[in-house]
């Protein structure tokens, strides 16, 4: 496999190999080198040329020599360079065999796109179901309590008109006792005046003839009869204060537990209406959830 981006890597080898190709051009150029002398050269000049060596001799100057110098530099650089470029290469190629394995490892996943995309649209058919049967259950729930509500609702409010009966009902006959302790008082006071004044005439015929007995005997029994009439009308009054007192006390009584089943019937209203909130707010929660 290539690897985008490897010539940049050789660039700078290859420029030092230039360069170090330029430097021997120029060393062969720039050398001086002395051919073997002949025979008659040798005489000619009166010297003798010895040479130990059959090859021609560089004579090294020192621009030469730096050359040498820069090639030798340069050669120690292309070798770092070459180093590294193999460190690099190998580098690369372990990003390579990285590449290749997370490539298998995409290809893998790309292999279980299908069953995963499978397994997904068995989740959503099954996700599909369970809604409808959240739904069925929802409008069972929602029938029930509605069901549940109206049934409540009746009847709460038959009891409602069972109370209501029933108030009035005591109310009326609450009242018709009323009436009838009254008429009682009023007969039974009137019943009292009458056996009074009946007893009081006696008394009155009773003292006249005591009076034709003797006039003494008269005034005392006078002054006697009049403290006893005295002390009977008392009595009679505090009887009748009595009748009145306890004429009031049972009308009381009666208004009493005729506000006592007004504030029952209030409360059992007020729970009828609790209840009822409290089964709308459970019906909104079933329909919040739902959602």
């Amino acid at each position: 496999m290539q690897i985008a981006g490897i010539d940049n890597y050789l660039l700078v080898p290859a420029s030092a190999v230039l360069v170090v190709a330029i430097a021997i051009l120029l060393i062969r150029k720039t050398g001086k080198m002395r051919k073997r002398p002949s025979s008659k050269d040798e005489f000619e000049g009166g010297e003798r040329y010895i040479d130990d060596s059959d090859e021609p001799k560089i004579v090294e100057t020192d621009e030469v020599q730096k050359f040498k110098a820069k090639v030798d530099q340069l050669s120690t650089a292309l070798n770092l360079e070459r180093e590294k470029v193999k460190a690099k290469e190998e580098q690369l190629k372990e990003h390579e065999k990285s590449y290749e394995n997370e490539l298998l490892k995409v290809n893998a996943l790309k292999d279980e796109v299908p069953f995963l995309r499978k397994n997904i649209g068995e989740l959503q058919e099954a996700s599909g179901k369970s809604k409808e049967k959240f739904e069925e259950e929802l409008k069972k729930v929602k029938a029930n309590s509605e069901s549940t509500l109206a049934e409540q609702k009746t009847r709460y409010e038959e009891e409602i008109q069972k109370l209501r009966e029933k108030v009035e009902e005591t109310i009326t006959t609450s009242a018709a006792n009323a009436e009838k302790l009254k008429e009682e008082a009023r007969l039974r006071l009137e019943d009292t005046i009458n056996r009074h004044k009946g007893e009081l005439v006696a008394k009155d015929t009773e003292i006249m003839d005591l009076a034709a007995s003797g006039k003494n005997e008269r005034e005392k029994l006078k002054n006697e009869l009049l403290a006893e009439r005295q002390e009977l009308i008392k009595s009679y009054e505090d009887k009748i204060l009595e009748i009145k007192e306890k004429t009031k006390e049972t009308i009381q009584r009666l208004v009493d537990e005729k506000d006592g089943l007004v504030d029952r019937l209030k409360e059992d209203n007020e729970k009828l209406e609790e209840e009822v909130d409290r089964l709308k707010e459970r019906i909104r929660l079933l329909e919040v959830d739902r959602l």
